[in-house]
């Protein structure tokens, strides 16, 4: 008898991941109706082999496993996914690479344990969301490290009553942390299709003070400044003029500057008065580079994962 099966509601199991290759080796099989509402009881021991949907417990580790008979052989067949505790690996996440590396803007890191940064890539790479490395995602592009955005965001200062300013969309993961920290985020993105999706991701989750458009970052939104931070995911050779002539008096801007496939540097620009910019060099960083009619030629080729802190090789 198949058992009631509810994706969403199984993926919100609040128990550790488990590797297992042979289920029948476990000591306690338990089957539960996924029902949202329903996810601790569990209740009714099986045996293997069985067909359905069942919940595999071993101490606290729970792994789903879908049990079938092959059409045409009278044979069953299993296939085991572990259940991904992803609010246990966001707080570690939060904890080994944010915090232990001097991060410590309470709402940025509070913003981090909230996040579903597993929502930001693309499903088959949701188990390593909170690695310590960038990800490739669509459009032949990346979603940054974890800690360098993190790093741009605490270097920007941000604070709840900021409009911020983003280039480089991707996925939106750096938008939506924004959009828990800032009163409104603007970004803009290149790719139409990072855009597009990164769009429906902050509708999604429910993000209404982030706006994404598609378009020339090195040319920032120049219809919503001034912003009182602007934060470009992208390298270029120097800070576009554009960006500066949109940055508030006292506002702050976080770039990588330097050649693509090189280290460049990241720096903080803050504006002092009309006129006046200071400069501060916060460490190498590898970016894509930033492409447009004040960047790089779109020609310009790029290599590199982009997102990676010194400390990366």
């Amino acid at each position: 008898m198949k058992t009631p099966f509810d994706e969403e509601a199984c993926d919100r199991l609040a128990h550790p991941a488990a590797e297992i290759e042979e289920p029948a080796t476990l000591r306690e099989i338990v089957r539960e109706p996924l029902h949202p509402g329903s996810l601790e009881k569990i209740a009714g021991a099986l045996t293997v082999p069985c067909r359905g949907i069942l919940l595999i417990k071993a101490g606290n580790a729970f792994v789903r496993v879908h049990c079938s008979r092959v059409a045409g052989t009278g044979l069953d067949r299993t296939r085991c996914r572990p259940m991904h505790d992803f609010a246990a690996q966001r707080r570690k996440m939060v904890d080994r690479q944010i915090v232990a590396r001097g991060i410590g803007a309470a709402r940025l890191l509070e913003a981090m344990r909230k996040v579903p940064r597993e929502a930001f890539v693309p499903e088959h790479l949701r188990e390593f969301a909170y690695d310590d490395r960038p990800l490739p995602i669509e459009a032949d592009q990346t979603i940054s490290q974890p800690y360098i955005v993190a790093l741009m965001i605490e270097a920007g200062e941000i604070g709840a009553g900021d409009r911020v300013l983003e280039i480089g969309a991707g996925s939106g993961y750096a938008a939506g942390l924004l959009g828990e920290i800032a009163a409104e985020v603007f970004a803009v993105e290149r790719h139409k299709e990072l855009a597009g999706l990164a769009a429906e991701r902050m509708r999604r989750l429910g993000y209404r003070n982030v706006k994404i458009r598609h378009g020339d970052g090195s040319l920032g939104w120049p219809d919503k400044a001034p912003f009182d931070a602007i934060l470009v995911a992208a390298s270029g050779a120097r800070v576009p003029k554009a960006l500066l002539r949109q940055l508030a008096s006292g506002g702050r801007l976080v770039m990588p500057i330097g050649e693509p496939q090189a280290v460049q540097n990241l720096v903080k620009v803050t504006r002092k008065g009309e006129e006046g910019f200071e400069q501060e060099d916060l460490g190498a960083v590898r970016f894509v580079p930033l492409i447009g009619q004040q960047g790089w030629p779109e020609e310009e080729p790029s290599c590199l994962p982009s997102g990676l802190s010194r400390a990366d090789p």
